[in-house]
């Protein structure tokens, strides 16, 4: 539903900006997931920044949650200082234990509104014909981006479409999700700035 708004926002940017030829759209999160899925469709659009891109589903976030944080808690010390503390809330662990596994296993795809194609789908498609360059900024210390991360992983068309020639991937340890903190967004702004002057 955001495309016409994005190709209503581009037409604006070409109004104010006499002599302008191409843009590069740059989106953090699910601003990224409509970036993959409208770049293609308009040839203004010449490059594409995609920090860590929305692929959310409830099946997706319980296999994140299982593989990700649950094992995280159990190597951490705090954990096991709530846990011997009388502090940890084991009967509400649990069941949102079970819960994730269970969703993870029997969870289905969110779709597209009334195309019913999931949008993870119109993702892929949408960078598979995007003909411009595409760079993935992707943080270690956010579940947004391991759940893409996992999604990626498994799928083959997926893998194929990140070490493509036309894509860079760059994973990025110690940031959050919105690099938070001045050294990430300058590397961030360092990264943004060697793909528009690629172009």
């Amino acid at each position: 539903d955001a495309q016409p708004d994005l190709r209503k926002a581009i037409d604006l940017i070409f109004e104010q900006i006499e002599g302008l030829s191409e843009v590069v759209l740059w989106g953090l999160c699910d601003a990224a997931s409509i970036s993959m899925i409208y770049a293609h469709s308009d040839p203004r659009v010449r490059g594409l920044v995609l920090l860590n891109p929305w692929v959310r589903t409830d099946a997706g976030l319980a296999k994140t949650y299982l593989r990700h944080y649950y094992a995280s808690n159990l190597l951490s010390r705090d954990f096991w200082r709530r846990m011997f503390s009388g502090r940890f809330e084991w009967r509400r662990a649990a069941s949102e234990f079970v819960a994730n596994v269970r969703s993870a296993f029997t969870g289905g795809r969110k779709s597209n509104g009334a195309s019913g194609v999931p949008f993870t789908e119109l993702m892929k498609t949408g960078l598979q014909e995007f003909d411009g360059q595409a760079l993935f900024i992707l943080s270690g210390d956010d579940l947004t981006a391991a759940e893409f991360k996992d999604h990626v992983d498994a799928s083959e068309e997926w893998r194929r479409l990140i070490n493509g020639p036309r894509v860079r991937r760059i994973d990025f340890p110690d940031a959050n999700h919105t690099f938070s903190r001045r050294e990430w967004r300058a590397q961030v702004s360092e990264w943004t700035a060697e793909l528009v002057n690629s172009l």
